[in-house]
């Protein structure tokens, strides 16, 4: 993670669905990982994402490119609840650095 960015607010879809909490901004720098090259990569290279944390369930890297509107009282994303399932978000984008759990 390049920008530790902590912020804490709502997710929400296009028709107000609550996906979640975002948590900070993350980046994967290159040279951070080997695995940069990586051709069957569904995230572009250099991209900012969103980390959402979901209770229960996994957290979501979301694309900046995803994001329709920042506001102090929340995040609106461009995808309907509906489209939430055909996305990959719940995957880390590759060359991101994770921190261990405790």
């Amino acid at each position: 993670m390049c920008i530790p960015i902590e912020l804490d607010v709502p997710v929400l879809t296009l028709d107000q669905c609550e996906v979640g909490t975002a948590r900070e901004i993350v980046c994967s720098c290159p040279g951070d990982s080997a695995d940069s090259h990586d051709a069957g990569s569904i995230f572009a290279s250099g991209d900012l994402w969103l980390r959402v944390v979901q209770p229960g369930r996994s957290d979501l890297y979301i694309p900046f490119s995803e994001i329709l509107e920042t506001r102090s009282d929340g995040v609106r994303l461009r995808a309907n609840e509906s489209d939430l399932a055909r996305h990959a978000w719940e995957l880390p984008p590759p060359g991101l650095k994770l921190p261990a759990l405790a």
